[in-house]
């Protein structure tokens, strides 16, 4: 598949052969490529490469032929808060999955076993830092001897059960990279030949006895590591178990740098291990640190006719794939997997169709990891998928949380336990059921049965018993409060549009049944038969389900509620609801509006349309407004202040939204001059516990009110 070929030669009578010691030290490693940069421009040939940490990753991608302009921009463009996550970004979860986390804490993801929790191990596996550097290393994926990359290289790991250091010089180089940063704490170890990696800084975090046991006559080593700590900063446990690791690395850092011939210190002390966003900056310094070094360097510069017959030129055979398979998973049926999986045989390895059947893989949710292989096998080139399933599974609970209050006595809070059971069988069956606490309290169940492997078409039976409130408004006033208990079942047909939607459409058959809680005894109550046909259309595009920055998202709903299925009353009710979301920088902007009609028929009272309440003309409180038809406008804009670590949230925001809209009852007639206009100023935080928010609404009519609200809506 690959080969390496040399314009020229340069025997080694001509010049010393010259390696380089890429240290460890996290986001400052960046400087690798600004200190490689500068070598290039210098024509300082390198003919070995040894790295730890983020120097193998850097050293590597150079070494399998990649340009520093190719690894800056690797390193500068990456999402590395997603990166370093193991969760699948909202965007690119199967749809099935995007509504669990609309509705439920998936931050936190628990299995249940013969009655009890089993958790995740709590450390990350680095499946996406994984699949980033294999994505990068396709054109050596067959390569399993890192001497015969185009500059031969090795990554120096440590065993965590003995301290050594071990040094990775062959199999998959993007598993040896990833060991070599496995971060203790951060990373789970991972497993290469019978022994226990991690981050190989606490052993080597500066090779050069490596690259010159490789050859190198002359060693280049590059220093990024982490500066000791003054006493004034050692005031917290994070503070001194990072002393720890620190004194761990300076020290075996001191005694390789001793045999170093060059020693390039980039000044990127002040840079934290993972300020990523700052690798551009980086690179520049490690740049201008190895220019101020340009007299040292430059007695080991050849001319340009050399450096060109010594630096490698990478050829990549493009060659079809005999087969596509995949194996690891004992849980879901490989026809599954190869319905996700558009890489197919008889084509040349595509690495960004290679991108999204990972992607999709990984977005089922099953999965702890998914990487893949290239192999060549009895004359046979092709590409095995290599699945992990997630050990705390198949049954999975979640949890979400909901508390909202308008400061003016209108709270509600709820509490979400969820347990679902996936991969009932070979299709994918599941069996979902949600347990509510608070102010709406009952259970809900269904059963989602895939009828293909592609997971296109589904059919999906349901129960219900939910008691809830429900306030009742006259006048702008609220006259009274119901408790509400509905029960019944449904039965749903529909149809997944890949990762961003689905249509359903089924029957429904139950009762509800109204009693006065609070107000006035007069008020309608008692057993109203439900029996009717419905369907929904739904479309996600958008980046995330609390605060999202791009993408937008459309709900359109149909009701028809029919005596000759049972239901009390014949009637039809159609809605939509739909949002655009844009950013510029850290500035987003929201565009959005929904309307409802009775399509000529009569709503029930129990049944009409209700607006209120938080981003629904937020000066009113919720079914305050309410009538056959309605319409509402939104539009707003909010600014990320400040972002948060990866395992408390994204961001800290700030925002305005501007708001019109109605509710008209029968026998009113819907005009841009009896709409109602509301403001609302929001900040908060999108959390784990989802959004996090305090607003202050005021509509035109002087109705205001302030909202807190914790977690979603369920």
């Amino acid at each position: 598949m690959f080969a390496v070929i040399l314009a020229g030669s340069v025997s080694a009578a001509d010049r010393p052969k010259i390696g380089l010691a890429l240290g460890g030290g996290g986001a400052r490693g960046a400087a690798h490529v600004g200190v490689i940069r500068v070598l290039e421009q210098m024509h300082v040939p390198i003919d070995y490469i040894a790295g730890t940490s983020m120097g193998a990753v850097v050293g590597g991608l150079y070494a399998s032929g990649l340009t520093t302009d190719q690894i800056e921009r690797a390193l500068t463009q990456m999402d590395w808060n997603d990166a370093l996550s193991d969760r699948t970004t909202y965007r690119e979860l199967s749809y099935r999955r995007k509504e669990d986390e609309n509705r439920y804490l998936t931050a936190f993801e628990a299995g249940l076993r013969r009655g009890h929790l089993t958790l995740p191990t709590g450390l990350r596996s680095a499946q996406k830092l994984r699949f980033f550097l294999q994505s990068y290393l396709v054109p050596v994926a067959s390569v399993h001897d890192f001497s015969k990359l185009p500059i031969p290289f090795k990554a120096v790991a440590a065993d965590i059960e003995t301290g050594d250091a071990v040094v990775l010089d062959h199999g998959d180089l993007a598993e040896a990279i990833r060991a070599s940063l496995s971060l203790p704490g951060i990373f789970s170890p991972i497993e290469i030949d019978g022994r226990l990696l991690v981050d190989g800084g606490i052993a080597d975090n500066i090779p050069v006895d490596v690259v010159r046991a490789m050859g190198a006559d002359i060693v280049i080593a590059v220093d990024v590591g982490s500066p000791m700590l003054k006493r004034d900063k050692l005031g917290s446990l994070f503070a001194v178990s990072n002393q720890v690791l620190t004194l761990l690395t300076r020290r075996n850092s001191e005694q390789q740098l001793a045999n170093a011939n060059v020693l390039i210190t980039p000044p990127v002390s002040d840079f934290g291990t993972l300020a990523f966003i700052d690798a551009a900056r980086i690179i520049v310094l490690g740049a201008q640190e190895a220019e101020r070094q340009r007299e040292q360097l430059a007695r080991y510069a050849v001319s340009a006719e050399q450096y060109a017959s010594a630096r490698p030129v990478q050829s990549m055979e493009n060659r079809k794939l005999d087969y596509v398979g995949a194996e690891g998973s004992r849980r879901v049926d490989p026809r599954i997997v190869r319905g996700r999986v558009r890489t197919r045989p008889g084509r040349p390895l595509d690495p960004e169709m290679l991108r999204g059947d990972v992607a999709r893989l990984y977005g089922l949710d099953d999965f702890q990891t998914v990487n893949f292989s290239i192999r060549d096998d009895a004359g046979q080139h092709g590409i095995v998928f290599e699945l992990k399933d997630k050990p705390w599974g198949p049954t999975y609970v979640r949890f979400g949380l909901n508390l909202s209050d308008d400061l003016r006595g209108d709270s509600t809070y709820g509490v979400l336990v969820n347990v679902t059971r996936t991969r009932i069988n070979a299709l994918g069956a599941e069996w979902r059921n949600d347990i509510k606490l608070g102010r709406e309290e009952g259970i809900f169940s269904e059963f989602y049965q895939p009828l293909d492997f592609s997971g296109r078409f589904f059919v999906a039976p349901s129960i219900q018993l939910v008691k809830e409130k429900f306030s009742f408004f006259e006048g702008g006033h609220r006259t009274g409060l119901y408790d509400v208990v509905r029960r019944g079942g449904a039965l749903d047909l529909g149809m997944e549009f890949g990762q961003w939607g689905a249509l359903r459409a089924g029957l429904l058959r139950g009762r509800v049944r109204a009693t006065v809680d609070a107000g006035a005894l007069d008020l309608p109550q008692g057993i109203i038969k439900v029996g009717g046909l419905t369907s929904s259309l739904t479309i996600v595009r958008t980046d995330s389900p609390t605060i999202p920055h791009s993408g937008g998202d459309v709900l359109v709903q149909y009701y028809g509620s029919r005596r000759g299925f049972g239901g009390t009353e014949d009637y039809s009710k159609l809605s939509a609801n739909g949002n655009q979301i844009f950013s510029i920088g850290r500035q987003s902007f929201l565009v959005g509006g929904a309307a409802g009609t009775n399509l000529n028929t009569t709503l029930p009272l129990y049944d009409d349309f209700q607006l209120g309440g938080l981003l629904a003309l937020g000066g009113f409180g919720v079914g305050q407004l309410h009538g056959q038809r309605f319409a509402l406008f939104r539009t707003g804009a909010y600014y990320r202040l400040l972002d948060l670590s990866a395992d408390i949230g994204t961001g800290l925001y700030s925002g305005i939204f501007a708001e019109a809209g109605n509710a008209w009852p029968a026998g009113e007639h819907a005009t841009v001059h009896n709409l109602h206009r509301s403001i609302t100023a929001i900040v908060g935080a999108d959390t784990i516990l989802g959004p996090i928010l305090l607003g202050y609404a005021r509509a035109e009519t002087g109705e205001d009110r302030f909202y807190f609200t914790i977690g979603k809506t369920f």
